[in-house]
């Protein structure tokens, strides 16, 4: 059983190792490797990480397991500068995310989950019994590479603080406007308006 578990630490003390190396973008010679590394790199920094994976239950526990995450970057790795089945991709304004497939052979049903799609058609719907002009396109953006991904998902966490502080204010408003005495109008005395005499 200590023969199993020193077995265990020694993968895991290794799996850090590795790491290290993949996310040092200074120690890399070519673009694709610095490209590579960049990404791991930003997403080892990211408290999101798992939200900037499509389908992140692959890589199981990537976000807390030395091992897993290996394996991620040594699959980003591997896209980036060997086969070139990785996408960076934007769907419906929803945080960009890594997809490890070839951006030419994805299409809109493995980009936008079911739910989503349950949720556009009841939106299209109530807008069409209302007479409004229904949601015709899901909004998909693709990015070019690793840096233009960076970029976009650092803009999409600007925009969410500021749609989460706007959402604060909001709340804070109508808590001051429920909280404000209502006049009862029982005990307003309404009079009829005086007019001029010709």
């Amino acid at each position: 059983m200590t023969d199993f578990i020193a077995q265990l630490e020694a993968n895991h003390r290794k799996s850090i190792d590795v790491i290290k190396c993949l996310i040092d973008v200074d120690d890399q010679k070519y673009p694709e490797n610095k490209a590579a590394a960049t990404l791991c790199k930003f997403i080892y920094d990211s408290e999101d990480r798992y939200g900037l994976i499509k389908e992140a239950e692959e890589f199981n526990y990537f976000y807390d397991n030395a091992n897993d995450f290996e394996i991620l970057c040594n699959n980003i790795y591997h896209s980036l500068t060997d086969d070139g089945d990785i996408t960076f991709v934007q769907v419906n304004n929803h945080c960009p995310v890594i997809v490890f497939e070839n951006r030419w052979e994805l299409n809109q049903d493995e980009l936008i989950s079911k739910n989503e799609r349950a949720m556009y058609e009841r939106l299209n719907a109530f807008k069409k019994e209302r007479g409004m002009l229904p949601l015709h396109e899901h909004k998909i953006v693709f990015f070019d590479d690793v840096y233009s991904y960076i970029e976009a998902v650092k803009q999409y966490r600007i925009d969410s603080k500021i749609q989460q502080q706007r959402f604060e204010e909001w709340k804070k408003m109508n808590k001051r406007l429920a909280d404000r005495p209502t006049p009862n109008l029982d005990e307003v005395e309404f009079g009829t308006p005086h007019l001029k005499e010709e």
